[in-house]
């Protein structure tokens, strides 16, 4: 398999440069998911990954795969919770690489969404993310792939929706800088985002105008402000529902257009 590479310049590059991003391509807490799968080990190099089945189906089974990627200073345990569901999926939950230097937990990739170089480093990062779908995709059988983000995890999935490789991305409390302009969708990728309005870590406004650029680049989808903070304490009960209706096997019917939902 070849090792999907990218790099992307931050600011008045990343709009070319996002073309080139398409052709690309603590202890206690873990220890109280679920056990992983027996018999069907799951191996992504330079990833700490967790798999989990939910829906009562058997693991060999095709199934949709979801991602689901965790925010600064979190881990493999930070969305459990929220992502406890009753339609059948492959949930694998992707550990970032590097340790939180100021404390407990792991991040993807080092830069703060307002440093200079924080859009060619979360270019690489989401690399790293297609080559772990790759990876998975080539031991398990996969249906659809989708992608769960949060915070850092929902910058990335921002990011992956203008690949073109996911059917579903649900970036939550994530956004993209304001110059960034997304590729023309090539109509696979439904996009549901979810943010806070009391987030005082990274504004509403952010994510809306980050949705706003994906509508205009002719993206599917909605976008949903609910009252809650950054925090998954706060949020975290409004991903539940989103996760399932993606994943619900029932044909969707009426509209995909576009949407802005909430105040």
């Amino acid at each position: 398999m070849k090792r999907t590479t990218i790099a992307l310049a931050a600011g008045a590059t990343v709009a070319g440069a996002a073309l080139g991003l398409r052709a690309l391509m603590r202890r206690q807490a873990i220890a109280a998911l679920p056990i992983p799968t027996p018999n069907l080990a799951l191996s992504v190099p330079g990833f700490a990954v967790l798999e989990r089945i939910t829906g009562g189906i058997d693991p060999a089974q095709p199934m949709p795969l979801v991602l689901v990627l965790h925010g600064i200073g979190g881990d493999m345990a930070q969305l459990d919770r929220y992502t406890r569901i009753k339609v059948p999926a492959r949930l694998v939950y992707v550990r970032g690489p590097l340790s939180n230097p100021r404390g407990a937990g792991y991040s993807y990739f080092g830069a703060r969404f307002n440093s200079a170089n924080f859009m060619a480093e979360l270019a690489a990062a989401a690399a790293e993310i297609v080559h772990v779908a790759d990876t998975v995709a080539s031991q398990r059988a996969v249906t659809r792939t989708l992608v769960l983000g949060y915070s850092q995890g929902g910058h990335i999935a921002w990011l992956l929706a203008g690949t073109g490789r996911f059917d579903v991305v649900i970036p939550v409390s994530g956004a993209l800088v304001a110059t960034y302009q997304p590729p023309p969708s090539t109509g696979r990728t439904t996009i549901h985002a979810l943010h806070g309005e009391d987030d005082r870590t990274l504004p509403v406004t952010a994510s809306a105008a980050t949705f706003q650029a994906f509508t205009a680049a002719g993206y599917r989808g909605d976008y949903k402000r609910v009252r809650a903070g950054h925090s998954p304490t706060t949020i975290g009960s409004h991903i539940t529902p989103i996760l399932s209706a993606s994943l619900d096997p029932k044909p969707v019917r009426g509209s995909l257009a576009p949407q802005i939902r909430g105040r």
